[in-house]
């Protein structure tokens, strides 16, 4: 019987030794999360009073991931950025019955190219209407427009009408420009999903200030919670159609 014994090369030591120490490090992680101990706090984030915040620079990643998350039960979560909550339509639209949780493999990394580009539409149609109104009725409108509204819709400030106009057509092309930037982009879902669902937020949210500075002259408590149901559908209705042409897509390929 001949047996031979046998050496390791330094090399090969080493790399055993490094990859015993990953499986060490990733037993204690799971050990830590499994004792229910909490994560180390991200630097620029906490809560004051029990309300969260978020001080870091906003990304496309964190909006989409802060936006839309259906695997996650909670439909309200920590803001992208400031303080209090958002919504994470991706829960609600599961809790709504509307895709199920599990749709996607990785949300939006199978959505076409042609359904980001559809969706860039819609900021850019926002945009335009605002551009119209301060174009045809700029001169009429008063000389003092609403620019706040208190919890009861009572207007608490307003600014002269050329600088409603400006604050307005800015975000409304801003918006613009980030939802095109998002449909024709060659980066990942991801990144191309948040700067859409930016994009159509700040969009949506010119055009209906637009709209309050005329109809929501007086005293308007309807204007409040028509602004945030306008404003979530705009955002939530995007994601929306960007995950289901991604599962589209996703069961094509599977089917072959």
């Amino acid at each position: 019987m001949n047996t031979h014994a046998r050496h390791d090369s330094p090399a090969s030591a080493d790399l055993r030794a490094v990859a015993e120490d990953v499986d060490l490090l990733l037993e204690l992680d799971a050990r830590n999360h499994d004792d229910g101990r909490s994560p180390e706090p991200v630097r620029g984030t906490g809560t004051v009073l029990g309300m969260p915040y978020d001080l870091r620079r906003p990304t496309a990643e964190r909006l989409k991931a802060t936006w839309w998350d259906p695997a996650s039960e909670k439909v309200l979560v920590p803001r992208a950025v400031g303080a209090g909550w958002a919504v994470n339509f991706g829960a609600l639209a599961v809790k709504l019955g509307v895709i199920e949780p599990d749709a996607e493999d990785v949300p939006f990394a199978a959505t076409p190219d042609a359904a980001f580009r559809a969706a860039a539409v819609g900021p850019a149609v926002l945009a335009a209407a605002v551009l119209a109104h301060y174009a045809v009725r700029g001169r009429s409108l008063p000389e003092t427009l609403p620019n706040h509204w208190n919890l009861v819709g009572e207007v608490d400030g307003t600014v002269s009408r050329p600088v409603a106009a400006v604050i307005d057509i800015v975000t409304a092309t801003t918006g613009a420009g980030l939802a095109l930037c998002g449909g024709l982009s060659t980066s990942h879902g991801g990144r191309r999903a948040g700067l859409l669902a930016s994009g159509t937020a700040a969009a949506a949210a010119a055009a209906m200030t637009t709209v309050g500075r005329v109809a929501a002259q007086g005293r308007a408590p309807w204007f409040g919670p028509s602004f945030l149901t306008g404003l979530g559908a705009a955002v939530g209705t995007s994601l929306l159609g960007l995950a289901r042409a991604g599962r589209r897509a996703e069961q094509c390929r599977d089917l072959g």
